[in-house]
C-alpha cells in the first residue's frame, strides 16, 4: 500500500512538472515505453499519452497556444495512414499476432502521431532543453541502476536495468552522448555542466559495453565519426566563450569515445565465450544474428501484395535464434503496409532526412539520423516515434529560425552605410 501511495504521489507530481515545464513532459512521453523501460505492457508505458496531454496543456496555457506547421500535419497524417494499412490488413488468426497489431496501432496512434502534432513546440529553446535533459537523466538514472545493483535482462543474461531491454537502454544511453557531445550551451547548473556531462558520459560508456548491446554501440561510433568528417557539431556560438566551451566538450566527448573504442576492443578478447569476439568478424555474425531474418522480411514484402501482410506479419519470420521480427525498419515497414506506400513513405523519410541536416537544428538531425541508423539493425516500429520526431522537429525548427530571420530588418554594414547616407 505505501508503495503504491509512494508511485500515485510521484508520478501526479510528475505531471504537474510536465504541464509547468513542457518540455519535461515532451522527453518523458519520448522516453517512456519499451525503449527504456523492461516491458511496454508495464503500466507505466501507459503513462506516455497522460505526459503528452499535460504537455499539451503546458504549452496551450505557458507558450501563447499550440502551434501546427504543415509539416507537423503531414506527418501524422501518414503514420495515420500507415497505422489505419497495417491494422486493418491483418488476416491472421494468431491470437498473439492480432494483439502484437494492436499493440502497434495503439502505440503509433496515441504516442507517435500526438508527438508529431506538438514537434513544432521544440522550436522554443526552452522546451526543447527540458527534452535534452530529459534525454540524458532517464537513461543516466536507469544506468547507474543497472552498474549499482548488478540488473540483467532474465531471457537473455545481459545487463539491463531493473530487468529490461539492454539493447534498448544502451540506445538511450546513445541519445545521451549526442546530445551532450553537440549541444554547446549549458543544460545543468554551472559550474557543474562539464563535470555532470564528463560522469555521464563515462556512465554511458561503460554501460553500454556492459550491456552487450553493440549495435548502439556501433551506431554511436558511426554518428561520432560523421560528426567529425562533416563538422556536423558546428553550432552558432553567441559568444567566443560558448565556442571555447563546446569545442572543450567536443574534444573530451571524443576521447572519452576513443576510450570507449579501446575498451571494447579489450573485450573482444577477454574470454572465448565473450559475444563481443563476434566483433572480430562482422560478416560472420551477419549471417549469424541477421542475414537470413532480413532474406525472410524481403520475402515478406515481395509476396504481400499491394497493402503488405499488415501488423504482427513480421513476429513469424525465423532466424537462427528464433528472432520474431526482420531486425530492419524498412523491411518490417514494406513487410506490413506494403512496397507501394512503403517506398513512398520511405521517399519522404528522405527528403525529410536532407531538410533536417542541410536547414534544420543539427543536434535533432543527427538524433533522428542515429535512431534511423539503429532501427535498420535491431528493434521495430516502436522505435520509429524517435527518428519521426526527430527529424520532423529538426526540420521544423529551421523553417522557423528561417522565418524569424527573414522578419529581422536588415543590418549589413553596406546597408547601414547607405540608411545613413540618405538621412
Amino acid at each position: 500500500m505505501i508503495t503504491l501511495i509512494a508511485n500515485i504521489v510521484i508520478f501526479s507530481a510528475a505531471l504537474v512538472l510536465a504541464t509547468i515545464r513542457p518540455g519535461f513532459g515532451f522527453g518523458m512521453a519520448l522516453a517512456l515505453g519499451r525503449h527504456t523501460l523492461p516491458d511496454r505492457n508495464n503500466p507505466i508505458v501507459a503513462a506516455a499519452p497522460l505526459f503528452i496531454l499535460a504537455t499539451a496543456l503546458g504549452i496551450y496555457l505557458r507558450h501563447g497556444g499550440i502551434r501546427l506547421t504543415k509539416l507537423s500535419v503531414l506527418a501524422p497524417a501518414v503514420v495515420a495512414v500507415v497505422t489505419a494499412v497495417g491494422y486493418f490488413q491483418v488476416d491472421s488468426p494468431d491470437s498473439s499476432i492480432r494483439l502484437l497489431a494492436t499493440d502497434k496501432a495503439t502505440n503509433l496512434a496515441l504516442v507517435l502521431g500526438p508527438l508529431l502534432l506538438l514537434t513544432p513546440a521544440l522550436a522554443d529553446k526552452v522546451i526543447r532543453a527540458d527534452v535534452y535533459r530529459v534525454l540524458i537523466a532517464v537513461p543516466a538514472l536507469l544506468m547507474t541502476i543497472t552498474l549499482a545493483t548488478g540488473s540483467v535482462q532474465e531471457s537473455s543474461g545481459r545487463a539491463a536495468a531493473l530487468g529490461g531491454g539492454p539493447i534498448t537502454l544502451s540506445t538511450a544511453a546513445g541519445f545521451a552522448v549526442i546530445v551532450m557531445v553537440l549541444h554547446p550551451e549549458p543544460l545543468w547548473l554551472q559550474p557543474f555542466d562539464t563535470m555532470i556531462r564528463l560522469f555521464s558520459g563515462a556512465v554511458f560508456l561503460v554501460g553500454m559495453i556492459v550491456t552487450d548491446s553493440r549495435q548502439p554501440l556501433g551506431s554511436l561510433m558511426i554518428i561520432i565519426g560523421v560528426i567529425g568528417v562533416t563538422g556536423a557539431a558546428k553550432a552558432a556560438a553567441a559568444n567566443p566563450d560558448q565556442l571555447r566551451r563546446q569545442k572543450r566538450i567536443r574534444a573530451l566527448s571524443f576521447a572519452g569515445i576513443l576510450g570507449g573504442c579501446a575498451l571494447m576492443y579489450q573485450l573482444i578478447f577477454l574470454s572465448d565465450a565473450n559475444r563481443f569476439q563476434l566483433l572480430a568478424n562482422p560478416a560472420a555474425e551477419l549471417e549469424r544474428s541477421r542475414l537470413s531474418t532480413w532474406r525472410t522480411g524481403w520475402d515478406l514484402a515481395r509476396t504481400g501484395g499491394p497493402l503488405g501482410n499488415g501488423f504482427g506479419a513480421t513476429f513469424e519470420v525465423e532466424g537462427p535464434e528464433g528472432l520474431a521480427y526482420p531486425h530492419n525498419f524498412i523491411l518490417e515497414l514494406l513487410s506490413e503496409v506494403g512496397l507501394f506506400l512503403g517506398v513512398l513513405v520511405l521517399g519522404g523519410l528522405v527528403v525529410l532526412a536532407v531538410q533536417a541536416w542541410n536547414r534544420g537544428d543539427r543536434v535533432l538531425a543527427v538524433l533522428g539520423l542515429y535512431a534511423f541508423l539503429g532501427t535498420n539493425f535491431s528493434g521495430d516500429f516502436y522505435n520509429s516515434r524517435y527518428f519521426f520526431v526527430f527529424l520532423t522537429a529538426s526540420a521544423i525548427v529551421g523553417r522557423q529560425r528561417r522565418l524569424a530571420t527573414v522578419a529581422q530588418p536588415e543590418t549589413r554594414p553596406e546597408l547601414l552605410h547607405r540608411e545613413l547616407v540618405l538621412r
